[in-house]
């Protein structure tokens, strides 16, 4: 009896530690799938010494999950729309689209929306689900591109809230003066971890 007692007791606290993230494993869809990610340097090529890109991170956290990184430097949604075409097949079961830093900074939005919906459709037309990524802040030396981040993640919540995607408010785990992008733009180590488990648990 002193014993059951005692489990009872301890119950809420076995709970409670369990649901923690300690930014490893837990959160997200459980068992193998599929996940594609595009992006720019955020998500691909760009590495401080020792950083990874969120996508190899991703992986370490979930090893039953397929990670297929079609990210690419200096990226812009019209790329990742073409790329998109030819990329996605039935096999991919979530699409992750995290791509308007280089469109901010050279203020290329003429088609942005267009093509976001566009990518949007390809991939739910082939049964995947669809997380679009809010663009992380820019900072330091970038700050003069704060306004413009500002409109781009504007933009992006107008066509997620009207089209069959969720979001991922990527931004929002940054504060406006996060010192967490060495050169303004690019995450270091704990930064892409943030993203990591952002989007880990959206899946």
């Amino acid at each position: 009896m002193k014993r059951f007692l005692t489990f009872l007791f301890l119950l809420p606290v076995i709970v409670l530690l369990s649901s923690c993230d300690s930014g490893g494993g837990g959160g997200g869809t459980s068992g193998p799938i599929t996940v594609m990610a595009f992006g720019d340097s955020i998500t691909s090529d760009f590495n401080y010494p020792g950083t990874p890109p969120w996508p190899d991170l991703l992986k370490s956290q979930r090893p039953e999950w397929t990670i297929i990184n079609r990210a690419q430097g200096s990226e812009r949604m019209a790329g990742v729309r073409r790329k998109a075409e030819s990329s996605i097949n039935e096999d991919v079961d979530v699409v992750v689209i995290m791509v308007g830093s280089v469109n901010v900074i050279f203020n290329d939005f003429g088609t942005y929306e267009r093509d976001m919906r566009e990518t949007i459709n390809i991939a739910r037309s082939r049964g995947a689900r669809v997380l679009v990524c809010t663009i992380p802040p820019m900072t330091g030396g970038r700050i003069g591109f704060a306004s413009s981040v500002d409109r781009a993640n504007a933009l992006i919540r107008s066509i997620v809230s009207s089209s069959e995607a969720n979001l991922v408010n990527i931004f929002g785990e940054f504060g406006p003066d996060s010192e967490r992008f060495p050169d303004g733009l690019h995450p270091d180590l704990d930064g892409q971890r943030i993203i990591s488990v952002a989007i880990r648990e959206k899946i």
